[in-house]
């Protein structure tokens, strides 16, 4: 099943104030988040997966040269009715 992604101010903040992405990478990182919409049952009832109640999603990519790590935390007390709310997204990358 694909889930409806809905992202909430605080996520589209963090999303357009990511520092140093290239459109390229922008591209990229908004083309991975189809992973996020077929997430399977199973990852997401994996203790490993969730803190804090909230379904944490990390997204490692590749930006021009440089390896680039993203975590999206996530809402799915929706999932029933096929919403996935993203909360935050955090660049984790090592300076």
């Amino acid at each position: 099943m694909a889930y409806f992604l809905e992202f909430t101010q605080q996520a589209k903040i963090d999303l357009h104030d990511l520092p140093a992405l290239t459109r390229e990478g922008r591209n990229k990182l908004f083309a991975s988040l189809a992973f996020l919409r077929e997430i399977s049952d199973a990852f997401r009832a994996d203790p490993i997966n969730r803190h804090a109640g909230l379904l944490s999603y990390t997204l490692v990519m590749e930006d021009e040269g440089r390896v680039r790590s993203f975590v999206f935390a996530v809402d799915d007390s929706h999932v029933q009715a096929g919403v996935l709310r993203v909360v935050s997204v955090a660049d984790i990358t090592p300076l």
